[in-house]
């Protein structure tokens, strides 16, 4: 059987990072809370018999910012020294899940 799913992840709390305004001057060292996260998840199911089932699936997972909140950013550049921190963590995933059931007497 197909399935798919589609999920927005909201950050909230975790560990504070500096903000910097466009000159790279310190503003703020905050947790970086927010809509952040896009993950879609698809694959096939499938149970060829009782005791075993098998799942070939595939995920994508996008990070982003939305700039609707000042200073809540992931993936910060810092405008003088060009270091990132927070960095973007997108990725593609392809997988095979195999399951077997033990039945006890």
């Amino acid at each position: 059987a197909p399935y798919t799913t589609a999920r927005l992840f909201y950050f909230l709390g975790g560990r504070s990072v500096s903000h910097y305004d466009e000159t790279g001057e310190f503003v703020v060292k905050q947790p970086s809370n927010g809509l952040h996260r896009f993950r879609w998840t698809s694959g096939i199911h499938f149970k060829p018999h009782s005791l075993f089932h098998f799942k070939l699936y595939m995920i994508f997972q996008k990070e982003f910012n939305i700039g609707l909140l000042p200073y809540r950013d992931l993936h910060i550049v810092n405008p003088r020294t060009e270091k990132v921190t927070n960095r973007f963590n997108n990725y593609w995933v392809i997988g095979l899940s195999i399951q077997f059931r033990f039945k006890s007497y």
